[in-house]
């Protein structure tokens, strides 16, 4: 981070998260600059959901930079609202889910909206400039001021008394508004680049799928005479590859735990595998749970072993891993189970269902108006090309040094990424808690 001018003199705060301020800021608690504090907001079921009207702001609307989502927005009629309606400038800060996300509503960008009950609306005086606000529930001070606070319950919460009470560092309106200034340049500087490198990303995964299905569809050797597959979204194969169907070619394929999984867990036990621990080819142990050996014997159908596939059914349909040695004898939860094959390389069963061609399929099999998911008929059902088992090693073995470099590289840009993001929060902090005076830059242009 570029190296910024300090304050002449510093006074001790007498606040944890805070440190030493500027000696001519204040420390005030939030409620005492606001003329309406810890608001909560409407509680209203999704039976009363419209397609417009007022629209009603969720946690689940507002990302962690405090942007406004238009996907899944819900709208109210305007008589269920009338006093969660916001004004030009308030403050909603989640106090439970994902606590601590922050909103600054502007009518002009946002158009008509109300809020939900687990936000909670602070509405600040005219001698306070609300971004300041906004951008100080951006710092690393009041991530700290939350792990303090952080009630832990049923699910942990912030209520809104514990906002209200929380000490800001304040400087005087004029200066608020050059930290604003100087913020909005950085920021919008540091976040344009991490779209960049987020474009990269995306282009980087697209080409990654493109050498998977290329792989897996088309063969390693350009020179192969080719025929027409006759299925229509995948046009020419292999003249001396086949197109079978899973169920030909598993000794079985079934289904995980499915009728309350929950009353089996313990504590430590036999690891049992859910759907967030299968992602595109590879298992995560992160998250696991644990049913006992007996329940695991009782639900032998669904043991999994080193070899097999595992098929994620909902949320991410079709998103497929092989069971490695980490989870030979285990357990799964409403996973689709497909026996390892006698006759087919199961790493390239896994690059072929987690491909274009065989996701198409998956969607195509798909139904729930929710999220999509599907059953093992399905599975069974999916097209197969199965090209001679040599010919399946190879691909696979070029898969895995190719996606090994793209891997590499995507990891390196994420890292960047992380760096940005620290960057950023680290500027926001250091702004909006009187580490570095920004005046000068902001007065010369320089932000």
């Amino acid at each position: 981070m570029k190296k910024y001018n300090s304050y002449s003199t510093y006074q001790p705060s007498s606040v944890e998260w805070l440190g030493e301020i500027p000696l001519h800021w204040e420390i005030i608690r939030l409620k005492h600059i606001c003329w309406r504090a810890a608001n909560y907001g409407a509680n209203e079921s999704s039976e009363s959901y419209l397609e417009e009207g007022v629209r009603f702001l969720r946690t689940t609307d507002i990302d962690d930079f405090g942007n406004l989502s238009s996907d899944g927005a819900v709208f109210l009629e305007d008589s269920k609202v009338a006093d969660y309606k916001l004004d030009d400038g308030d403050i909603l800060i989640s106090r439970s889910g994902t606590i601590g996300r922050s909103f600054l509503y502007s009518k002009d960008k946002h158009g008509e909206c109300a809020f939900a009950g687990y936000l909670v609306r602070f509405s600040l005086r005219e001698k306070q400039l609300p971004k300041f606000i906004f951008y100080f529930t951006k710092s690393r001070a009041f991530l700290d001021y939350l792990g303090i606070s952080i009630i832990q319950s049923t699910i942990g919460n912030v209520n809104g008394q514990k906002y209200a009470n929380m000490s800001l560092s304040i400087p005087p309106l004029t200066e608020q508004k050059y930290i604003v200034s100087f913020l909005d340049r950085e920021t919008t500087r540091i976040d344009t680049l991490i779209t960049k490198k987020r474009e990269l990303i995306n282009l980087l995964e697209k080409k990654r799928n493109a050498v998977i299905a290329h792989a897996v569809t088309k063969g390693l050797n350009s020179n192969a005479s080719m025929t027409d597959s006759k299925i229509e979204w995948l046009g020419k194969i292999p003249e001396h590859w086949k197109i079978t169907r899973l169920k030909f070619i598993s000794p079985q394929i079934t289904v995980g735990i499915v009728v309350t999984p929950a009353k089996y867990y313990v504590d430590t036990g036999v690891p049992c595998l859910r759907s967030l621990n299968v992602k595109q080819g590879k298992l995560m142990y992160a998250d696991i749970v644990f049913i006992s050996s007996e329940s695991n014997e009782l639900h032998r159908k669904s043991m999994i072993f080193e070899g097999d596939l595992v098929v994620v059914r909902t949320g991410q349909p079709g998103a497929t891993a092989v069971v490695d040695k980490r989870f030979h004898g285990a357990n799964c939860i409403d996973l689709i189970i497909v026996r390892q094959s006698p006759y087919f390389n199961s790493h390239y069963l896994s690059y072929l269902a987690n491909s274009d061609f065989a996701q198409t399929q998956f969607e195509l099999g798909s139904g729930g108006a929710i999220q999509q998911h599907f059953n093992v008929g399905t599975a069974a059902n999916l097209q197969v090309l199965a090209p001679p088992i040599v010919e399946q090693q190879e691909i696979v073995s070029f898969l895995d040094k190719k996606l090994s470099q793209m891997n590499n590289l995507i990891n390196k840009v994420q890292k960047s990424i992380n760096l940005l993001q620290q960057q950023r929060s680290a500027l926001i902090t250091a702004a909006v808690t009187g580490k570095i005076d920004v005046r000068e830059e902001v007065k010369r242009g320089t932000a």
